[in-house]
């Protein structure tokens, strides 16, 4: 098809770390089919591996507009521009995403624990985590295109979760707030 030539070629240069070569060939393969979700996926790559992230995470969710919110490659890429941009708690909801549709995504898996590791403390028991998101659905279970901004408050309660397992329906803040001071 139009454009396949050129993404051999582009994946022939990312195969050989020639990323500036790989990112001119995605993006000549854009330019003759803009509607082939893979040639944004593999420049926005190409783009990750030059710490172009803006535009890495441009193409990656332009992949999943075209791909319809299931490109698990382009939740991955998003997750990495979104961390190259230093958006740590956007990426893991990528990453969670990404591992909604894929479980058994290993490299989505390492990336969400390196996330989630330093991001949060180990303990949910922190009162403002907790106040206006209390009984609000996790945003995976509304609509993926609602994950690109979530508060942070939810990331709390994703990141004692396995990601394999289905996400409780309201906030682990409840259980675990002294006092019951906070939502009611």
């Amino acid at each position: 098809g139009r454009g396949g030539g050129l993404k051999e070629r582009g994946n022939a240069a990312f195969k050989m770390r020639d990323y500036e070569n790989a990112e001119k060939l995605f993006s000549q393969a854009i330019l003759e089919n803009h509607t082939e979700e893979a040639y944004f996926a593999n420049r926005s790559a190409a783009r990750i591996a030059l710490g172009k992230f803006a535009g890495a995470l441009q193409d990656a969710e332009t992949c999943l507009d075209l791909s319809g919110g299931v490109n698990v490659k382009a939740w991955y890429r998003k997750g990495q521009a979104l961390t190259g941009l230093q958006r740590e708690v956007e990426a893991v909801s990528a990453y969670t995403a990404g591992l909604k549709l894929n479980p058994f995504s290993s490299q989505m898996q390492q990336a969400l624990d390196t996330l989630t590791s330093p991001l949060l403390p180990a303990t949910t028991d922190t009162p403002a985590r907790c106040t206006q998101h209390d009984a609000a659905p996790l945003p995976l279970q509304q609509n993926f295109q609602d994950t690109l901004r979530p508060p942070l408050q939810q990331n709390a309660a994703l990141s004692s979760t396995p990601a394999t397992a289905t996400p409780p329906r309201a906030s682990p803040c409840r259980a675990t707030t002294k006092g019951g001071g906070v939502g009611g």
